[in-house]
């Protein structure tokens, strides 16, 4: 059988996020019969950190790990059918980022006790939707709550200065 080539972008990449993509998805229904081998084809290499899990059953190859070098990355990749009568060939591209936070550490407006407060902390990069969470040992001020659209709000019950810490 001839080599079928197609082209196509994964879901971008977080620095030191956990990424997880049944390369699945990137077959048409149908295709061949299972389990679909994926390798690194033409001397590619995957971005740092990432890796090619082997199939299991009836379940694909899937690329994972913890990506730790920004960039956009270009690799070709070569899915073989359990029959090796079918192939197809993607050249695939993943974007890489940093996560950015704004506003940045250090750098929230102060609150005043028994005074209302609210302000927004924002991400970029990565793969958008983002859900904010106080981490368990924030030093959150009592009367304050992070909400999982990352507003920092209510009326803080006590004075001093407090680490908030935010997990995005």
């Amino acid at each position: 059988p001839g080599l079928n080539i197609q082209s196509t972008g994964l879901p971008s990449a977080t620095i030191g996020a956990s990424y997880g993509f049944s390369l699945n998805q990137l077959l048409s229904t149908g295709y061949g019969a299972a389990p679909i081998v994926f390798t690194l084809y033409g001397g590619t290499s995957l971005p740092p950190g990432l890796s090619i899990t082997p199939p299991s059953g009836a379940i694909s190859s899937a690329l994972t790990g913890t990506p730790t070098t920004a960039g956009f990355y270009t690799f070709s990749l070569l899915a073989t059918d359990a029959n090796s009568n079918t192939v197809i060939l993607y050249n695939v591209g993943l974007q890489v980022s940093p996560l950015g936070i704004s506003p940045p550490a250090g750098s929230l407006p102060p609150a005043v006790a028994g005074t209302s407060y609210s302000t927004t902390i924002t991400a970029s990069g990565g793969s958008a939707p983002y859900t904010f969470k106080a981490e368990y040992d924030s030093d959150m001020p009592p009367g304050l709550s992070v909400s999982p659209g990352g507003v920092l709000s209510g009326t803080p019950g006590a004075a001093g200065e407090f680490l908030i810490i935010v997990d995005v």
